[in-house]
């Protein structure tokens, strides 16, 4: 991979990019995918290692200060959920049996939560990484590290969903011991699953989106996706068809849903090479008044 030279004040300065590590492995080495898999995904961890252990580690003192004072009953758990659930738990505030609909989706969505570090982290990694690459003018090198990082955040989404699925009676003994609320967030674990593997992709796209410069985009198509497509589905699951919490969070789901598959079209569809020499072309324009300097 070129690396720029840039005088400045009659010294010369190297331009290369962030974590640049075996950049020139994509010419050399462009037969030996399996090279190519293990040097990038390094280069992902590097960056998201710290943010999951330090993500994962804060919430889960929280978890763990719940179960140290004591499994809840379904008002303390409506109580500590409010500031999580927000559009969602007003949705289900109007349906009947309030407070164990209420306690069983607090339940689900601290799982959840805990969950969702991982992907978080990794939606940084991405966009630090596919950023790195395009500023480097490697179009074809962002396009490779955003499907090592979809496919091993998509990895664990799977792994996390197989546990929930093999342990979905154990899941809130955690978190309460109402026999009732148990039985409530058992039947909400297929919905659980299907919401932790959405969620394993769509911040990774997002991560991308925000790594090209698509963040106008993006947001435009957050707003749609929940508050066009998700809440009236949502709405109609849960009070017209009477499906209750379960219909209310499959119509959240789908909008989930419809904006993961907008992003893998936009995606899909990235001229890269093109994206690269904007990226660089932006690159140049910044060095250059240091250059006058």
């Amino acid at each position: 991979m070129e690396i720029g030279v840039v005088t400045n004040g009659g010294r010369e300065e190297i331009m290369r990019p962030l974590l640049e590590g075996n950049n020139g492995y994509h010419s050399q080495n462009e037969n030996d995918l399996a090279r190519r898999v293990w040097i990038e995904s390094k280069k992902l961890w590097h960056i998201a290692g710290s943010g999951i252990f330090s993500r994962i580690s804060g919430f889960s003192i929280t978890i763990i200060t719940i179960a140290f004072a004591g499994n809840l009953g379904n008002l303390e758990l409506a109580s500590i959920s409010i500031a999580i659930l927000g559009i969602l738990m007003l949705m289900t505030g109007k349906l009947n049996n309030v407070k164990i609909a209420v306690s069983a989706l607090a339940v689900c969505m601290k799982i959840n939560s805990w969950e969702m570090m991982i992907p978080l982290a990794f939606f940084a990694a991405t966009g630090v990484r596919v950023a790195n690459e395009l500023g480097a003018g490697n179009g074809k090198a962002a396009k490779f590290s955003s499907i090592v990082s979809a496919t091993t955040s998509m990895i664990i989404g799977l792994c996390i969903c197989t546990m929930i699925t093999i342990f979905h009676e154990k899941l809130s003994f955690l978190l309460t011991s109402s026999d009732v609320v148990i039985q409530a967030v058992d039947k909400l674990t297929f919905l659980l699953g299907i919401t932790i593997l959405l969620n394993s992709i769509q911040p990774i796209l997002s991560g991308v989106a925000v790594g090209s410069g698509w963040q106008a985009s993006v947001a435009y198509i957050n707003i749609g996706c929940y508050y066009v497509i998700g809440l009236p589905l949502g709405v109609t699951l849960g009070w017209v068809f009477h499906l209750g919490v379960g219909g209310i969070w499959s119509g959240m789901i789908g909008g989930t849903a419809v904006q993961t598959l907008i992003l893998i079209i936009m995606t899909m569809r990235c001229g890269w090479d093109l994206q690269a020499e904007k990226a660089s072309s932006r690159m140049r324009m910044l060095a250059t008044p240091s250059s006058k300097a």
